[in-house]
């Protein structure tokens, strides 16, 4: 089975999240970000982009999770990538450890895994419950 590529983006200019946004290669322009407002196509630089990638995961409401996202597995953590893997973001004495996260793992949890925003929209999400 195939995961899909999707993306979407944070604009840091706009300060608003767009779940459509496609990264676009343009020979000698480099990459760019095309976003689709209504009916017109608009290109802008990446460097006003925060690109985030699916993660071929979905919450307990069928929600897609996004690598950014805020989700509540009995507290709340960041979705990040490794290098190697999707995981989350805990916070320990010894600092800060990624734990895997895969269908297997995230079946265990599934009645209670929810994305409940971002950390562009909803830092203090993460701040109430870590503690940091």
């Amino acid at each position: 089975m195939t995961r899909e590529i999707k993306f979407r983006a944070w604009n840091t200019k706009e300060k608003q999240m767009y779940n459509f946004a496609t990264p676009c290669f343009l020979p000698h322009r480099g990459i760019q970000v095309c976003k689709n407002r209504r009916t017109d196509l608009k290109v802008e630089w990446l460097e006003d982009w925060i690109l985030m990638q699916f993660t071929g995961l979905k919450d307990k409401n069928g929600k897609e999770i996004y690598e950014g996202d805020i989700v509540k597995i009995g507290i709340n953590y960041e979705v990040v990538w490794d290098k190697y893997r999707w995981g989350i973001k805990k916070e320990y004495r010894d600092g800060v450890h990624i734990v895997g996260l895969t269908k297997t793992n995230l079946g265990y949890y599934k009645n209670e895994t929810e994305v409940i925003g971002n950390i562009y929209e909803n830092k203090n999400l993460i701040k109430e419950t870590n503690g940091i």
